[in-house]
């Protein structure tokens, strides 16, 4: 996209000179928000944002190459063992997976390990699990 330095304002009513520049949004997909940066154009004279030729297509280009930078963020265990964090009052967690992905190190608690493998059963993505087994863990956790 070519980075014009004039372009038609609605508000003003006329062609003006415009400034570029980025900014952060947030929108949200099936209900989790996603933040992403947006390049803009402003107009110099009342400081709306203006709409030159071709920045729609840049920016959905843009947005879906942030969106898929952040699909292809996979994490992944950190190393082999689980953190005992049964002493642990604040957290409510009895046990701690270290994770990391391309960004962050960061824990994820077996409570969520399970409802995680709960509503992959439920969706059909794993076998069904033996009512019992779920009896079972529901007793511990």
């Amino acid at each position: 996209m070519e980075k014009v330095e004039r372009c038609f304002c609605k508000n003003c009513k006329k062609e003006t000179g415009i400034v570029w520049g980025t900014t952060s949004r947030t929108t949200y997909i099936k209900e989790i928000p996603f933040d992403f940066s947006e390049t803009i154009a402003i107009c110099k004279e009342c400081g709306h944002e203006v709409v030159p030729k071709g920045l729609i297509a840049f920016n959905m280009k843009e947005f879906g190459d942030q969106y898929y930078t952040l699909l292809e963020n996979e994490a992944k265990l950190c190393n082999d063992e689980i953190e005992d964090h049964t002493d642990c009052q604040e957290c409510g967690e009895d046990y701690l997976f270290k994770m990391k992905d391309n960004f962050h190190e960061f824990s994820i608690g077996l409570k969520t390990i399970l409802s995680c493998l709960a509503m992959a059963e439920k969706e059909g993505a794993v076998p069904k699990i033996p009512y019992e087994w779920w009896w079972l863990i529901n007793g511990r956790y």
